[in-house]
């Protein structure tokens, strides 16, 4: 990326296009800022610590029936990450699983790519997974309404505890299926601060994972990277009944390679 005729243009011009900053959307930090500098561009300030992006207050309030309460909120607070478990009953992960299979053989899954809409690109050796967006307006996706029921608590749990851009909306939800065949996703980042304000960011991701009795000869976890603790880097394994929630633009993270059927429920609140 670094020597492509697009970046070297936009270091000489010190304007780098809009689709030369699409395709950036997800590299590691200090790569982003690497590639800016060359094009003498200004990087936004670091992203705040994770105690900043709550509302004040928030550790005062009275959760106790909420999801994320207790140690759970704790964590995010403090560390920008926390997993959490029985957020959806076990039989019911295990039917979405076999749904998401079953669409995979059908054909309705789509390559995974990076960034949306005209900048949209591809590069399985970055990231290998077949995915699905799902809407819970669409008739095709009602079979995720475990999901949805999901997504809209934990919608109204987020108002409370951050400065959403669009409260009111349910995320964006993404089907994430990892074949058997050593695929996986490159180190990379949800978010990054410092966007425009007219440009609606994501806050929080949260990845529901389906995986039954899962070892770790299946591969697949998610290598969660956290900076100034220790360990530097956590493995999270993809076992049906736990979810994991982060800060989306203070968390690198990466799935490393997969040799069995892995499939998550990804949401992103903006």
């Amino acid at each position: 990326l670094l020597e492509t005729d697009e970046t070297q243009a936009a270091v000489q011009s010190h304007e780098p296009s809009a689709a030369m900053l699409a395709k950036l959307d997800g590299l590691p930090a200090n790569l982003f800022a690497r590639v800016m500098q060359m094009a003498d561009v200004p990087v936004a300030a670091a992203a705040p610590a994770a105690g900043e992006h709550f509302k004040p207050g928030v550790s005062e309030l009275e959760r106790d029936s909420c999801i994320i309460s207790g140690k759970w909120l704790a964590e995010l607070q403090q560390r920008g990450w926390t997993l959490v478990s029985e957020l959806v009953d076990l039989d019911e992960l295990e039917r979405l699983r076999l749904k998401a299979l079953q669409l995979m053989e059908e054909g309705e899954l789509r390559e995974a790519g990076m960034s949306k809409q005209e900048s949209h690109w591809k590069d399985r050796a970055a990231r290998g997974d077949w995915c699905r967006w799902l809407h819970a307006d669409c008739h095709d996706d009602q079979w995720a309404g475990a999901v949805f029921e999901l997504a809209k608590r934990l919608r109204c749990e987020m108002e409370d505890l951050l400065e959403l851009d669009h409260p009111a909306k349910l995320p964006e939800i993404q089907l994430g299926l990892y074949p058997p065949n050593g695929a996986g996703y490159h180190k990379h980042r949800d978010a990054f601060p410092g966007q425009p304000e007219d440009r609606s960011s994501r806050k929080v991701t949260v990845i529901v994972y389906t995986s039954p009795n899962w070892e770790s000869s299946h591969g697949g976890q998610l290598l969660l990277y956290q900076d100034h603790e220790d360990p530097p880097t956590v493995e999270i394994s993809p076992q049906a009944g736990t979810a994991l929630i982060f800060l989306s633009d203070l968390i690198d993270h990466e799935v490393l390679p997969n040799y069995s059927e892995r499939v998550a429920f990804t949401m992103w609140f903006h």
